[in-house]
């Protein structure tokens, strides 16, 4: 009797630990599929302040008069004191080119017809240049016009 008593005890517990284990399994499978969506979200909220503070950092320069070659600085010296690599954030930009917020903002196609235009964390590239002042122009930024 007593070895059946052990037996059904054992079989209990062997039921609960694979329920248990079953349970954990499909926590972290949920769990794994939350952090593939995550950076996905994370990439457009990342992708948005780098917009809004490049954006930032030309209308001061641009408040104080100074262009291309005061933003380029600015931008290199405020990515440098945050500890980011500014091609990093050019290659951001870049590398959403189909984006709404990249590919809408006058201020950020002048920002990446400088950097092509100086080769500035971009390659040097005059037609590349061009495109972006060009969509920077038909945006409305008259600094954009101004280097066509």
């Amino acid at each position: 009797m007593s070895n059946e008593k052990n037996l059904l005890n054992n079989k209990s517990s062997t039921e609960s630990s694979i329920k248990r284990t079953t349970n954990d399994d499909k926590n972290q499978i949920v769990n794994n599929l939350k952090r593939v969506d995550l950076p996905l979200n994370d990439s457009q909220e990342i992708l948005n302040k780098v917009v809004e503070e490049l954006c930032d950092l030309y209308n001061i320069e641009a408040l104080k008069e100074n262009y291309n070659d005061s933003v380029i600085y600015s931008i290199d010296k405020h990515m440098k004191n945050k500890h980011q690599k500014p091609e990093e954030i050019i290659n951001l930009c870049l590398s959403n080119k189909t984006n709404p917020i990249i590919q809408k903002n006058s201020i950020i196609q002048h920002i990446l017809g400088m950097c092509y235009r100086r080769g500035k964390w971009a390659k040097n590239d005059n037609y590349l240049a061009f495109i972006h002042y060009q969509k920077s122009s038909e945006l409305g930024n008259s600094n954009g016009m101004c280097d066509i």
